[in-house]
């Protein structure tokens, strides 16, 4: 299924339809500017269903993604690859009033009418799965060796060691 296929997200949930694909990460254009290089594969899970019964009730779509993304390090500035993993329950709704109304049980998604682009629900699941701050867990062992080697004489010297020895002078002058 290509990404960019419109669906009707009421006729699957009323269905209880399940879709299954892959995405090209390149094709998720609003997540670029967060992934060092926009390459690889997201491949995700959608089964629909809704809310509760009733004419009133919302589509809802328990949402599985998992992707190989490039993040750039916060720390070392280097590119490395991480394994991204997401699991949600979307539910579609038509305006910010009806997103406040949701349980937190729910992640809202804004779909103004029935119709339901694929592409834009996964860029935004691409996106709440990133971490805030993306650090390459190869960049930890970079830090604790330049952390010992700083260390090393810091342990000799307090930083308020000179503060004591004028205060011991002082203390010899009264």
């Amino acid at each position: 299924m290509s990404a960019k296929r419109t669906v009707n997200a009421r006729k699957l949930a009323a269905n209880r339809a399940e879709l299954q694909g892959s995405v090209q990460i390149q094709a998720l254009t609003g997540a670029h500017d967060r992934l060092a290089e926009p390459d690889g594969v997201l491949e995700y899970s959608m089964a629909f269903g809704f809310t509760k019964d009733g004419e009133d009730s919302l589509a809802v779509i328990n949402l599985e993604l998992q992707a190989e993304v490039s993040l750039r390090c916060q720390r070392s500035l280097q590119p490395f690859r991480q394994v991204t993993r997401s699991k949600s329950q979307v539910v579609l709704v038509a305006d910010v009033a009806q997103a406040e109304l949701m349980s937190e049980d729910y992640e809202p998604f804004a779909c103004a009418d029935i119709e339901l682009n694929i592409e834009d629900l996964l860029t935004e699941e691409l996106l709440l799965a990133l971490p805030l701050v993306a650090i390459d867990p190869e960049s930890e062992k970079f830090r604790s060796a330049n952390d010992e080697q700083t260390n090393v004489g810091e342990q000799d010297q307090h930083p308020f060691a000179g503060l004591a020895a004028l205060k011991k002078d002082l203390a010899a002058k009264q």
